[in-house]
């Protein structure tokens, strides 16, 4: 079932006054948050992983240029 029509339904039953339902809903808003943030975070960290993939691949690069101007050169 669909977390928004659940939290629909207890919003619903919430509104006669239970304090039982309210709870649950509270607990239900602060799980939707907490997934949110979850997936905001995932995917900042995947954005930072390949950044870093990134990096390596250039620094990979700029050593071996490094080493083909130390061997032209004869320097150490």
């Amino acid at each position: 079932m669909d977390s928004n029509l659940i939290t629909a339904i207890v919003t619903a039953i919430a509104s006669a006054g239970s304090s039982t339902t309210v709870a649950i809903v509270a607990i239900m808003q602060t799980n939707k948050r907490i997934d949110d943030l979850n997936a905001h975070f995932s995917g900042r960290l995947d954005r930072i992983e390949r950044r870093l993939d990134t990096i390596e691949q250039h620094l990979g690069a700029f050593a071996v240029g490094i080493a083909r101007l130390k061997e032209r050169t004869g320097l150490e």
